[in-house]
Formats: structure tokens, sequence, C-alpha cells
């Protein structure tokens, strides 16, 4: 049940979208969230595959020198059981892949998909799940 007494029931797949706001602290990427939205569009959908993948074998020498402060996440749910989460930072160019426990650069893929989080996810490409 969520903050509003009403029981959620999840999904088995699909691309969802997250805001988070702004600390330091650790945070739950599944429950800490201000707006949760599951992406619709198809399009979109492979574009952020396609960026995620390309960003798996670019592999610099990890050298972030700031804490990253998480303002968006992605789950790509394949069942209740399969997920992969990210966190971005863009603050530090970090990418967090969450299940795996191991943070990466993401320089080459940062200014697309800043582009896509920050403007693209919307009403017309996207269902509103919950907003805190």
């Amino acid at each position: 049940m969520n903050a509003r007494g009403i029981e959620t029931v999840q999904k088995a797949s699909g691309v969802f979208y997250y805001t988070y706001a702004e600390t330091l602290d650790q945070i739950d990427p599944l429950s800490d969230y201000q707006e949760k939205r599951e992406i619709t569009d198809g399009r979109l959908i492979q574009e952020l595959k396609g960026l995620m993948a390309s960003n798996e074998g670019y592999s610099p020498e990890f050298k972030a020198r700031c804490l990253p402060m998480y303002e968006y996440g992605l789950e790509f749910r394949e069942s209740p059981e399969q997920r992969t989460t990210f966190l971005f930072s863009f603050r530090c160019n970090t990418v967090q892949y969450v299940e795996d426990q191991m943070y990466k650069d993401f320089t080459p893929q940062s200014v697309k998909l800043y582009s896509i989080l920050r403007y693209e996810v919307d009403d017309d490409t996207s269902e509103l799940m919950d907003a805190r």
C-alpha cells in the first residue's frame, strides 16, 4: 500500500522513468522517487535501450571526483523478478548499475540521455504512475 492507502500492483514488464530529489544520501531507487512514469513510446524505448547498450561497451578508467547526486533513474523490467535499474548523475557523468553495484562514466551518452530524460519523457510519451 502506498501513502494514500491505495494498493499498488507492480506491472510484469515495461520501461519506467524516475525523478529524484537532490540529496547526497543513499536512496532506494524504486521507492524514494518524486515521480514515476511508464514510458509508452516505442521509439523512445528503443533509443534508451540503444544508449544503455552502447554504454556497456564504454569502459574508460573511472575517475569521477565528485559525490553523485542522482537526478533520474530508468528501470528496464522484463518480469517482476528480472530488472535492470540505472541511476544517472549528470553533475558527475556517472551512471550507477544498481543491481550490479557498478558505477560507470557515461560521457559519450550524456548529452543525448539528458535531452531524452529532461525533455522527451512527458505526457505524450509516458504515463504517470505516481507523484509525491
